[in-house]
């Protein structure tokens, strides 16, 4: 879901510009105050902004920490934190208050801005999902390569996973430019006397091809595609290891912690497929809804209503579960975790408390003290 359709969905029909609320066929608009959704969602998305800053800084703190970039892997799991962690930055204070203001606060710029980051994170997270997997892909026919060039000195932005990054972050503004310029503020009367504004990213003078076009291509380029690109991969690479183990004897080490690394490094990036698809299906498959049936203003029920927000808030909450899933499903990621972020949370409380228990223990030790003195002064 676009960050700043949400209003105006409630009010008017995707295609019409000119609205009248008299009009039976024309959704109704309900005051926000009347909404459970204004109490609910600010409060999840509360929860998608702490756990999702805490999670990506501390992905970020690790890989930089532990000087993991020169692992191809890790630095695209750096560059999906990157990206993760400013649309949690970027937008998420503002998709909250889409549920607590009427109209749109901040402004023209704002509503580009946030459009703008918005698209480039989605793009960010895609393309570099897409890059993984095509990079386990090659591991897997060409480890001797990978070996080869680890030994090597290292600079990011001459090895060929820096200029990859670099290439996805170029492609991902490339296609985020049409939300930047084309967003604008879209006033709108609601009654007598009444109107708001809304951050719109289809302007109306563009006819009803427009977000048409726009939706299809997001959801061609960011889904789909991507996702047949993925399955290539790992398809391959299964009937690759299927091929293999059936060649290689049956005590041979190498290729047995070879097919492992490769399982292993392969989990975790089918975990985040599979988190990134489960988190923006339900988003695509509203927006082609809304945006290709012709009746679907008419057709909008309590059902499309909580389907509609439940997709809104899982296409931001992928932004914080890739921590979470790094974390369960990578050994190392999590020794790592433990001894740069939780063991030493542990070790400052338990500190603390010791601290504390000193602090009443010596307490206790003075009031015996004194009251040992009286007890001699009365003697």
């Amino acid at each position: 879901m676009n960050l700043t359709q949400e209003l105006l969905q409630d009010i008017a029909t995707p295609f019409n510009t000119s609205i009248d609320f008299n009009d039976s066929s024309v959704l109704n608009y309900k005051p926000y105050s009347e909404r459970p959704e204004t109490y609910i969602v600010p409060v999840v998305f509360l929860f998608i902004f702490i756990s999702g800053v805490f999670g990506n800084i501390s992905v970020i703190y690790i890989v930089i920490e532990e000087k993991l970039i020169q692992s191809p892997s890790y630095l695209y799991i750096l560059n999906l934190s990157f990206g993760d962690l400013i649309v949690i930055l970027g937008t998420v204070p503002f998709v909250c208050t889409i549920y607590t203001f009427e109209s749109w606060p901040y402004g023209k710029f704002v509503c580009k801005a946030s459009e703008f980051i918005s698209d480039v994170s989605i793009a960010v997270s895609v393309f570099t999902l897409s890059t993984m997997s095509f990079d386990r892909y090659k591991a897997a026919f060409s480890t001797v390569v990978r070996t080869a060039y680890q030994r090597k000195s290292f600079n990011i932005l001459r090895s060929p996973t820096g200029l990859s990054i670099v290439f996805i972050w170029m492609l991902a503004i490339v296609f985020a430019i049409p939300a930047a310029y084309n967003s604008f503020l879209y006033e709108i009367n609601v009654g007598a006397n009444k109107s708001i504004v809304v951050c719109y990213p289809f302007p109306p003078e563009y006819g009803d091809w427009y977000p048409k076009t726009i939706v299809l291509s997001k959801f061609m380029l960011f889904y789909i595609i991507p996702l047949i690109i993925i399955a290539c991969c790992y398809i391959s690479i299964a009937l690759h290891l299927i091929n293999k183990s059936k060649h290689a004897s049956t005590g041979n080490a190498q290729f047995q912690r070879s097919s492992q690394r490769n399982f292993s490094r392969a989990k975790i990036v089918l975990s985040f497929v599979f988190i990134f698809m489960i988190c923006f299906f339900p988003n695509h498959m509203f927006m082609i809804w809304f945006y290709f049936h012709p009746n679907s203003h008419q057709l909008y029920n309590d059902f499309w209503h909580t389907w509609r927000i439940v997709a809104f808030v899982l296409s931001f909450l992928n932004s914080c579960l890739n921590p979470i899933t790094l974390y369960v499903t990578s050994d190392h990621f999590k020794h790592l975790c433990n001894v740069h972020i939780f063991h030493p949370l542990c070790k400052t409380r338990i500190t603390r408390n010791e601290t504390e228990n000193s602090n009443i223990e010596l307490s206790t030790q003075q009031i015996v003290h004194n009251v040992s003195a009286v007890n001699v002064t009365v003697i």
